[in-house]
């Protein structure tokens, strides 16, 4: 139920900004794709072990694994910092609330293969002893 709550509100949020990915935030070129939640369960899924957190899920063929990327949180340490700066909304506080249960949180990008300017966003963080969080996807330009 938590996790279907975050969705929930990771989606109200990024409407609420006109973005479509509230990990991606306003500078997303692609409106294609929104934010899933996402369940790791127990295990040692640190930053540190972003390759453990792609095998888990699977999308350890599809991506550049070498390429991984940190993406510093704001928001007081909740959402990445994709998000551009005096952004509120009501929705992005409620989420903002939601997401200060989660410990250890961390962001991380990494490159599809096929398309090293299309990412795949991780944040991720524990709920209790087991790791949740959220997944986006969309357009990166350094």
């Amino acid at each position: 139920m938590r996790l279907y709550q975050l969705a929930l509100s990771a989606e109200a949020a990024a409407t609420s900004l006109a973005c479509s990915s509230i990990l991606l935030g306003q500078t997303n070129e692609s409106d294609d794709f929104g934010d899933v939640a996402v369940w790791l369960g127990e295990g040692d899924f640190r930053h540190s072990n972003a390759p453990n957190i792609l095998q888990k899920l699977s999308l350890d063929s599809g991506l550049q694994i070498n390429q991984i990327r940190t993406v510093p949180l704001s928001f007081r340490g909740t959402l990445p910092s994709t998000l551009s700066s005096g952004t509120s909304s009501p929705q992005l506080d409620s989420l903002v609330d939601q997401l200060m249960i989660l410990t250890d949180k961390y962001s991380f990008r990494i490159p599809l293969a096929t398309d090293p300017s299309r990412v795949v966003v991780f944040l991720l963080g524990k709920f209790g002893n087991e790791w949740g969080g959220l997944v986006g996807l969309g357009n990166w330009f350094d």
